[in-house]
């Protein structure tokens, strides 16, 4: 949303939103205006909007691209995110980028385990997400997929920990560099002072105001971080898993004229934002990679992704994977 300028219709529906400041290029992507499009992914601008119009879309190990030309807020979180209407074609990009090899080798389902962890994850989701997840389930497990029904335990609060003072913390840094360098004689105060959107400007003026001490930051840089991070690796090795599978977004796409500061889910009207990157957070605070695919939908109904986060550095083995999972998803839609 966007009090300011407005907000992108989706590729899908105009009145529905499209989600995450890459909105505008997953709906030009998914409306056939680009083969791919980039955008940038702190903690799911790039894998959520492609969710909500129903394209792939690509959160690499952080690293793994340069940040060259790009205005961070955040060193620890941010990165390029590449979005495109198949796998295929999130692939090449990766290696374009990363300055490696395009060979992308096709890959067996059979025997590759996925762990499901169902706690925090699966938790209030739409009826809609529930019934396409567990058609996919179906699927897989045909296919030979061993899914791992095992949780990743204390996820929540090791997130919580991690996420709340690294962005607001390094912005204050990394903003405040770029406008000495670009924008001589404007601060943070004054940026924020003359930014039109409201929730907006309420974020940098908190930047502004140093709201995170530098104590408060490295207890969150090195030491709940890392305990993030240790699950995950913990998880993955312990289950032997490859990936994790679950919905990119709780929840689809909203009309844009229901949706402020909450939008209703089930019933109940929740914070926007945060029931929106839910999902998608965790991994962004862990830097390891997610890709999002959309999963199967009739022409009636708003797009939806399923989510797989791989291990740290594992960027090439999920994107195969990936495009295995796309190929069962188009024959579940009858798609060639």
């Amino acid at each position: 949303m966007n009090e300011a300028f407005g907000t992108d219709g989706n590729a899908c529906d105009p009145d529905f939103m499209a989600g995450g400041s890459s909105g505008g290029t997953a709906v030009a992507v998914a409306a056939g205006m680009a083969v791919a499009g980039l955008g940038t992914d702190t903690g799911g601008s790039s894998r959520i909007p492609a969710a909500l119009n129903g394209i792939v879309g690509f959160r690499p190990t952080v690293g793994r691209y340069s940040a060259g030309g790009l205005t961070l807020i955040s060193s620890t979180r941010d990165t390029v995110g590449p979005m495109a209407r198949s796998v295929s074609d999130v692939a090449v990009l990766d290696a374009i980028m990363a300055d490696e090899s395009a060979e992308f080798p096709e890959t067996d389902l059979r025997g590759i385990r996925l762990g499901v962890p169902r706690d925090y994850f699966y938790d209030d989701l739409e009826p809609l997400i529930v019934e396409r997840i567990e058609a996919l389930f179906s699927v897989l497990r045909d296919a030979g997929v061993i899914l791992v029904e095992e949780n990743l335990e204390d996820i929540a609060a090791l997130n919580q920990a991690a996420r709340l003072p690294i962005v607001p913390f390094e912005a204050g840094i990394l903003l405040s560099e770029y406008l000495a360098e670009f924008v001589p004689g404007q601060t943070l105060a004054t940026l924020a002072d003359s930014i039109a959107s409201p929730d907006v400007r309420t974020m940098f003026a908190g930047v502004a105001g140093g709201n995170i001490t530098e104590s408060v930051y490295r207890q969150a840089i090195d030491h709940d971080r890392p305990r993030l991070q240790e699950a995950y690796a913990n998880y993955f090795t312990r289950h032997r898993v490859e990936a994790v599978l679950f919905p990119t977004t709780p929840l689809t796409a909203r009309r844009i004229a229901d949706v402020g500061a909450t939008v209703e889910l089930n019933g109940e009207q929740v914070p926007t934002f945060a029931t929106y990157v839910r999902n998608t957070d965790p991994g962004s605070n862990a830097g390891i990679p997610g890709l999002s695919i959309p999963l199967p939908s009739r022409v009636d109904e708003m797009p939806a992704g399923v989510e797989i986060d791989g291990p740290e550095g594992s960027d090439r083995r999920l994107l195969a994977i990936g495009a295995a999972i796309e190929d069962l998803i188009r024959q579940m839609e009858g798609s060639p």
